[in-house]
């Protein structure tokens, strides 16, 4: 796309991506986001619910083609034939509330309770949403509908398309690649770009300006719901894990979450193996670290009606590594702000 607009420069820029990784074990396929204790994950559902990022809310006429673009630079590109009722019939002339909170930071992927994993391993992550369709008050379901992932830089580097697994068990967000339909890889990026001209009073064009917009692009998405664009990583290098014992034993799998992010390749692992008899948390067997990696240790925490929050950032990863955190009262407020930074 290419725009020339007489306005004032402006200016924005971008940032580069990196690439770290998390690494299997050959020997076990475990799922690292299994909650194992059913109490622990009814209880963790509700802990995310104050945390939940907003949506941003629009319109469009289901039948009609219609490009919408989201706060954080998201394109949603809609189809004469994008939408569908639960019969499966192709709406037309309809009115479709759209509505789509995007999570390009590992803060806000946090909030709503997403991980970075699919198929039992981790994936460098591009960016996550949630949309939600309605017309009349009832759910819209997707036929066919193209997605522009805000890329922080440009990149040769295929992205994969990503579901939310139907089948999660509690409030960790695990995802199912989609690779074998047209149109849900992405050979690299994409440019959108616009040049903008300043001009004097006498009309004179005294400065011109070109800017370039880098997207993840898919043309063929067939769902709504949680949606996520990345791509798998892969690690030959020395791994280990990590274990976190919170100082307090009060703080357990019924009630507390362990989150590692990667911040080179904005990745996110819970750490779901609880030992109740040392109250640790570890990665699950067989899945473990590469020793250098540089990290953030997160932990959220709900206990009756208060919550508890601790971050350790730039943490380099080592061989055996422990953890004995000091949890600290926060209120929601107060964790949101600092998910920011991250």
């Amino acid at each position: 796309m290419n725009r020339t607009l007489k306005i004032l420069l402006i200016a924005y820029g971008v940032a580069a991506m990196q690439l770290t990784a998390c690494h299997k074990s050959d020997n076990k396929v475990v799922s690292i986001n299994t909650i194992n204790s059913s109490t622990g994950a009814n209880t963790l559902n509700g802990m995310f619910d104050g945390l939940h990022g907003s949506f941003q809310n629009f319109t469009v006429t289901a039948g009609t083609a219609k490009k919408i673009k989201a706060s954080n630079g998201t394109q949603l590109s809609f189809y004469p034939n994008s939408f569908k009722d639960a019969d499966g019939n192709i709406l037309s002339n309809t009115t479709v509330n759209i509505q789509i909170t995007e999570m390009y930071a590992a803060g806000q992927a946090i909030e709503n309770g997403m991980t970075t994993i699919a198929d039992d391993r981790i994936f460098g992550c591009a960016g996550q949403l949630y949309i939600k369709a309605s017309a009349n008050g009832k759910e819209v379901f997707a036929n066919k509908y193209g997605i522009g992932f805000k890329a922080a830089a440009a990149s040769t580097q295929s992205m994969n398309l990503y579901y939310a697994n139907s089948n999660n068990a509690g409030p960790f967000v695990t995802w199912t690649p989609v690779t074998s339909a047209p149109g849900t890889v992405s050979d690299g990026t994409t440019i959108d770009s616009f040049t903008i001209l300043t001009i004097d009073p006498s009309g004179t064009n005294v400065d011109t300006m070109t800017f370039r917009t880098n997207y993840n692009r898919f043309d063929s998405c067939s769902s709504f719901n949680k949606i996520s664009c990345g791509y798998f990583l892969a690690s030959n290098g020395v791994t280990t894990n990590v274990t976190v014992k919170p100082s307090n034993p009060v703080f357990n799998n019924s009630n507390t979450v362990v989150y590692l992010h990667f911040p080179g390749t904005n990745s996110l692992t819970t750490l779901n193996d609880y030992n109740s008899v040392n109250n640790s948390f570890g990665l699950s067997a067989g899945y473990e670290v590469p020793v250098g990696t540089k990290a953030d240790l997160v932990i959220l925490s709900s206990i009756g009606t208060s919550y508890y929050f601790y971050l350790q950032t730039g943490i380099n990863i080592s061989n055996g590594m422990n953890f004995t955190p000091v949890l600290s009262p926060a209120s929601i407020t107060q964790i949101q702000t600092t998910l920011l930074s991250l």
